[in-house]
């Protein structure tokens, strides 16, 4: 075969002389059309193109500026959320109820879920709430309890999940347990004015 067929018939064969910088083959594509500057901002070649903030001279500029890659608000937000989706809003205070046309029965049937999960004493220390606290996952102890508990065991006494050392202070929980009682005293009034026999434990 001959060299021609070999190298190709884009570029003569090297013969091995060096030309001088003038003759060297440039593989960066550039475009035909941009004006030819020698003075003022400069694009940096596409293949270490990064981007510099505000100042359009690159490695030319004789101010050294930090060429990390910072997020953007939107990025820091978007993290933030999808950290934070998560994780429950405990222990704060609900001013209103934006949605107004719910039905009654409906938040009645929540509402009764809700308080069925709330139970009426610790079940640490089975005894009525100390101090209440909240974790993350919703459920209520005696503050020394789930503070003495904690130091052995980090999880959560009711599921297991990790509290990861949150404890919010459960100022709502009085109210929530008188209205489950209100609840439990309106329902065992229901069932015996309808003729139906009440436990000990539902008198209680």
């Amino acid at each position: 075969m001959s060299s021609k067929n070999l190298l190709g018939s884009t570029r003569a064969a090297p013969d091995g002389t060096y030309k001088g910088l003038a003759n060297k083959t440039s593989f960066v594509q550039r475009n035909p059309d941009a004006p030819s500057r020698t003075v003022g901002p400069i694009k940096a070649p596409t293949n270490i193109r990064n981007h510099y903030g505000f100042c359009g001279f690159g490695d030319n500029c004789k101010f050294l500026h930090a060429r990390e890659d910072y997020k953007q608000g939107w990025q820091l937000d978007k993290e933030w959320e999808d950290v934070a989706k998560g994780k429950k809003n405990l222990g704060g205070t609900i001013v209103a109820d934006a949605n107004r046309d719910k039905v009654a029965d409906d938040d009645n049937e929540e509402e009764d879920a809700m308080l069925e999960n709330i139970p009426f004493a610790c079940i640490i220390c089975r005894e009525p709430y100390k101090s209440p606290v909240v974790t993350r996952c919703g459920h209520y102890f005696c503050e020394p309890c789930a503070l003495k508990r904690y130091r052995k065991d980090p999880t959560c006494a009711a599921c297991g999940s990790g509290t990861s050392g949150v404890f919010n202070s459960a100022s709502r929980l009085k109210k929530l347990l008188d209205r489950k009682r209100a609840r439990a005293a309106k329902k065992r009034q229901d069932a015996i004015d309808a003729g139906e026999e009440v436990s000990d434990e539902e008198e209680e």
